[in-house]
């Protein structure tokens, strides 16, 4: 029947946002920073996440303290060797949100943890004709590299990674307003 039990959410908001320019995290989106909104949405969903990044990025993250947020320096190398020092560190299972998978909403966390067992399972979605991961991630020690599951909404393959997909972005906002970042 899936995963029904508490879990560790971590929120990942390490990352170079080389093809962006600029720290993605940071961007001002309705008069907040994206990491800002991020946290407040995953709070309201899965409780209040750790927040997984790395040296380069944690002294500018420090703001989510007064959110009550709690921090975890990672190595910042590499997605994958986050996630096992994550493994390491805290051995125990763990939900994965990316911090810049601004279109993930709560019936889609739902849905994936009913598919999730007790391996590691990544969220992905088809977009043309491309299977594309998501950053939707859970992970448990035992199965660190674990299986994909599909979901349905190929929105979700949507992130802010160059120009425009930050006009896109901003476009989005104007159509759907800011609350619907929350959602």
């Amino acid at each position: 029947a899936g995963y029904d039990g508490p879990v560790r959410a971590v929120m990942m908001a390490g990352g170079k946002s080389r093809r962006l320019g600029y720290d993605k995290l940071l961007l001002s989106a309705c008069g907040l920073p994206l990491i800002f909104i991020m946290y407040l949405k995953y709070s309201g969903i899965v409780g209040k996440p750790l927040v997984a990044t790395d040296r380069d990025h944690v002294n500018g993250l420090s703001f989510l303290k007064f959110l009550g947020a709690s921090v975890i320096v990672t190595p910042g190398t590499s997605y994958p060797d986050d996630v096992k020092f994550l493994l390491d560190v805290i051995q125990e299972p763990m939900l994965l949100l990316s911090a810049d998978t601004i279109f993930l909403r709560r019936e889609h966390i739902k849905r994936f943890l009913s598919l999730v067992k007790e391996k590691s399972v990544a969220a992905a979605v088809i977009k043309d004709n491309r299977t594309v991961l998501v950053g939707l991630n859970y992970v448990v020690p035992e199965d660190p590299e674990g299986q994909v599951v599909l979901l349905d909404d190929p929105e979700l393959a949507r992130s802010i990674n160059v120009m425009s997909d930050l006009e896109a972005f901003k476009r989005w906002i104007l159509q759907n307003g800011c609350f619907s970042l929350l959602q």
